[in-house]
């Protein structure tokens, strides 16, 4: 991550008030103390303390540590349920704050031995040096990290993300300072600390996800493809490998032209770039509210399992959700994408037809065009937007905007039957009141007061 595109909360120092003439000294030395924070990150300090035997049981203790184990249950993967137990605000209040539960999933791992992992689970300044465990399908608990920064910015925005080490890289690097303190506890599986012991993971083998399966029992998230047009990049959902159509955001596309810059599409394995070529997209001068695009490209399918058309159910205010795309991270870093998990908050009825859908996931930049999966992997909506609010600038990612799938599918499926794009052309809203609510127009009470019949 470059050092100049993010900063991370690094302390819980109560703000003093700065006299004018010391605000350029105490501006300079804020952004000392950030370089040095971000070059801090991936060290770690080890304490010796007291027996903690006393406290928790061997057994008890021994339960959380990573075993050595070949199977992917026991892997951190993306969609794996995860856990925080931290301390917000570090010392500040214990008796209020200490040991404090938070809940997510992994968005997005990376490195030899899965050592950078990034997870949509609250975090607070004062979090640092937290564990992060994962949950497995028999609902034990698995230390799988240390948190390494809780609240991260990206040019200026929130992204509500926490950044944790792997406890595999950790215990790597410890291994010959800690193995005595572990074989203490009887942990037989000493021999996972042993850097000879691991196979250095790369992006392109990590593939695995915990996610249940979608349609057909495919994972879906190879099937969350990269879209990319000069210098603009969102995200795609294949939505049939046999025709190799590909569904986006119009928006990500708008400053496509058939000669330059095209549209390329990557596959989640880093696969290189392919170019795409476009059944139907929203005109550029238009503001429009399903904001929709289909693609062809038939390369990249060579690098994806045959899967037949997902499967679509109507969105329910509180259902389980998942949010898939190549949102935060530069392309460059060939990363899978990330997914986040929330609940449906808002369903948006006109004329008893669903035309908005809004989410809790975190929604940030790079993930329009992707899908919003139920906990079985049916399509529920496609991803166009998260929330600005112009008077502060300050963008709002768990507050987000998706087109529902019930609406925008019949016409897809009509081209899928017929290749009659034609049909794709009632994806263009003509109604004030839909256009005003994707808008959030303030004038919108007008339009559903009660008209009194006196």
């Amino acid at each position: 991550m470059p050092e100049d595109s993010w900063s991370f909360a690094n302390g819980t120092e109560e703000d003093s008030i700065t006299p004018t003439g010391n605000k350029n000294l105490n501006e300079e030395a804020d952004e000392i103390s950030k370089k040095i924070s971000f070059q801090l990150l991936s060290y770690f300090v080890l304490l010796q303390c007291g027996p903690l035997i006393n406290h928790v049981g061997n057994s008890q203790l021994s339960k959380l540590l990573p075993p050595k184990s070949s199977s992917g249950k026991d892997l951190c993967t993306i969609g794996t349920e995860a856990e925080i137990i931290s301390t917000p605000f570090g010392g500040l209040n214990p008796h209020v704050f200490f040991n404090s539960y938070s809940k997510g999933v992994i968005s997005n791992i990376s490195g030899p031995s899965n050592c950078w992992i990034v997870t949509d689970a609250r975090c607070i300044p004062g979090s640092e040096g937290g564990p992060l465990f994962t949950v497995h399908q028999n609902k034990e608990r698995q230390l799988s990290g240390i948190v390494a920064a809780s609240l991260c910015w990206k040019n200026k925005e929130w992204v509500g993300l926490t950044l944790v080490c792997g406890i595999d890289s950790i215990g790597e690097a410890l291994a010959s300072c800690i193995k005595s303190s572990l074989s203490a506890l009887d942990w037989h599986n000493l021999n996972a600390l042993d850097p000879s012991h691991h196979s250095k993971s790369s992006v392109s083998q990590l593939t695995r996800t915990s996610v249940n399966k979608g349609p057909e029992g495919v994972n879906f998230l190879p099937y969350v493809v990269l879209v990319k047009v000069g210098r603009v990049w969102g995200s795609g959902y294949v939505i049939d490998t046999r025709k190799c159509l590909i569904l986006t955001c119009s928006h990500v596309i708008k400053d496509a032209s058939p000669s330059d810059p095209p549209i390329f599409i990557r596959a989640y394995n880093n696969s290189g770039l392919f170019k795409a070529s476009v059944i139907y997209r929203q005109a550029s001068q238009e503001i429009n509210p399903f904001d929709l695009a289909v693609l062809r490209c038939p390369e990249v399918m060579r690098y994806l399992t045959p899967l037949k058309p997902p499967k679509i159910v109507p969105a329910l205010i509180g259902q389980r959700i998942w949010v898939c795309g190549h949102a935060v991270f530069n392309t460059d870093l060939g990363l899978q994408p990330s997914l986040c998990a929330g609940v449906i908050s808002k369903v948006v009825k006109v004329k008893d037809q669903d035309v908005m859908v809004q989410t809790t996931c975190a929604v940030h930049a790079g993930a329009s065009g992707g899908p919003l999966i139920d906990n079985i992997g049916n399509l529920v909506g496609i991803v166009v937007c998260n929330t600005v609010d112009k008077g502060s600038n300050s963008t709002y990612p768990h507050i987000n905007f998706s087109v529902p799938s019930t609406t925008f599918w019949p016409p897809v499926q009509h081209y899928l039957k017929t290749t009659d794009a034609t049909m794709m052309g009632s994806l263009k809203v003509t109604d004030t009141l839909v256009k005003k609510i994707w808008a959030l127009d303030t004038t919108l009470e007008s339009e559903y007061a009660v008209k009194s019949k006196l």
